[in-house]
Order: C-alpha cells, then sequence, then structure tokens
C-alpha cells in the first residue's frame, strides 16, 4: 500500500493508541505503512507510542492549534525514511548549490503569498510587482530584498 495518505484529526476529541503496525482510534485501525502524515488537533490525546512508531513507519506527525495552523512536528530521522534521505542528501550538496535551492525556496515563498494576498484582495500600499523576482506580474511582493 503506498504511503501517500493524510490522517486528519484536528477536530477529533479522544485518544490515538497504536497497536500492532497501526494508529488505533475508537476501535478503528488504521495502518500506519498507507499514511504520510497524521494532523494532531488540540483536544486529540496521544499514547507515549504514538511517536515511536509513526517514526519506525516513516510517518510525519504534525501538531496544530485550534485553527489547524501546525505549531510542531515529528519527523523521522533515519537514513532509511523519507526526511532521513533528504536531510542527508541536502548536507552534502555543494555551497553553491545549497545557495540556489534556498534562493528557490524564498522565491516561490514570496510568490505563493503574493498571489494569496492578491487572492485576498488585500494588496496594500508600497507593495511592488514581483515580475523582478519571478517573472510573473500578477503577484506582489511583501517587501524588498
Amino acid at each position: 500500500m503506498a504511503a501517500w495518505q493524510v490522517l486528519d484529526l484536528l477536530n477529533y476529541e479522544g485518544k490515538v493508541r497504536t497497536e500492532r503496525g497501526a494508529f488505533s482510534i475508537d476501535g478503528r485501525r488504521i495502518p500506519l505503512e498507507s499514511l504520510s502524515t497524521a494532523l494532531i488537533g488540540p483536544k486529540c490525546s496521544i499514547s507515549s507510542g504514538v511517536p515511536h512508531h509513526a517514526a519506525k513507519y516513516d510517518v510525519v506527525v504534525l501538531f496544530c492549534d485550534w485553527k489547524g495552523e501546525p505549531l510542531s512536528a515529528l519527523l523521522p530521522w533515519s537514513d532509511n525514511t523519507r526526511t532521513g534521505a533528504r536531510m542527508q542528501a541536502q548536507a552534502t550538496l555543494s555551497e553553491p548549490r545549497r545557495k540556489n535551492a534556498w534562493m528557490r525556496v524564498i522565491k516561490a515563498k514570496i510568490t505563493s503569498q503574493g498571489r494569496t494576498l492578491e487572492m485576498a484582495g488585500k494588496r496594500r500600499e508600497g507593495q511592488v510587482p514581483c515580475s523582478g523576482v519571478t517573472g510573473s506580474p500578477s503577484c506582489w511582493v511583501i517587501m524588498r530584498l
């Protein structure tokens, strides 16, 4: 089974346990091998085995506030996981490639923020088109870098 499903427990009120390679929620078993991410809300309580088994099965656990915004994350750290392999690959990048990758991340974030503001109709005075950043005049830079 492909590990791509997201378990949304943001509004769940109860206890999450682990049982033989699965999360156990109100008597239902959700196999950890089928999950990529679990979202845990403020009214959800977890047993101490949840972080351990989630990491073992390469499941990222995001703890979110009452608005559903992530506050913290549990990431698997082993070299045998997607996260661990990604971190190892990033650590071995040369300085120019690392700087280039970081620049692309920042450009993508600015573009996304600008588009979100534009869609929400919240463009403010003093913002400049980000065409110099991404080539797209449809977004706006929040601040000049």
